[in-house]
């Protein structure tokens, strides 16, 4: 492989290397965050079953934290699948207006919750955003660009060629276009003829000049 297909290369594989991070980051967050709001959850449950309503604990305490808290995280799971935004779809607009600043002082001071729109959708955003982390992975790790050497030998020989503009209709493997757009290497520009050809961008041209 030439010094331009191993520069190609190298920005392939950094590109991969930033998805991975990014997996890997979101799952951290995916993970913690289920384990902060639903392992909280269980154990307030827990907590209300023994020592409130023991009697309605069928199975004991544990078993009964155990369902409602799978529940919980099955709604928010089934949510985040269908990319529910409860702050949207509530219409909230969070303001913070001399009087409901009193209404919350007030609260806290009296020990008072004091529920509104905002609060609960906070809520349901809260319980939503750690499924929603875990059901982004797949989507990101399939954003990582092949590496087979062939295939980037021909993705760079399409870059060289793109400088003097390439009609997308002529080039052999359509994945050569999908690994240079997606790297920002070449875009497509529209002809005074109507005509559309691929040419470089100015990474992908310095790309080409670096390997000169």
């Amino acid at each position: 492989m030439n010094s331009a297909g191993s520069s190609l290369a190298a920005v392939v594989r950094g590109h991969n290397r930033r998805i991975v991070g990014e997996v890997l980051i979101t799952l951290g967050v995916g993970v913690v965050s289920c384990i902060i709001v639903f392992g909280g959850m269980y154990w307030l449950t827990y907590l209300a079953f023994t020592m409130c309503f023991r009697g309605l604990a069928y199975g004991g305490p544990w078993v009964m934290a155990g369902i409602i808290t799978g529940v919980f995280f099955l709604v928010s799971l089934a949510a985040a699948w269908r990319q529910v935004d409860p702050i949207a779809a509530a219409g909230v607009k969070f303001r913070h207006t001399p009087g409901e600043m009193v209404k919350d002082m007030v609260g806290i001071g009296l020990g008072i919750p004091i529920i509104r729109r905002e609060s609960l959708a906070g809520g349901a955003a809260m319980l939503i955003g750690g499924p929603a982390n875990l059901l982004e992975l797949w989507p990101l790790w399939n954003g990582r660009l092949p590496t087979n050497a062939d295939l980037i030998a021909e993705s760079q020989k399409l870059l060289a060629a793109s400088a003097a503009g390439v009609n997308p209709q002529a080039v052999r493997d359509p994945r050569t276009i999908a690994i240079l757009y997606r790297l920002h290497l070449i875009k497509a520009v529209h002809q005074a003829d109507a005509t559309l050809l691929l040419q470089p961008t100015q990474k992908g041209m310095e790309l080409l000049a670096a390997a000169k």
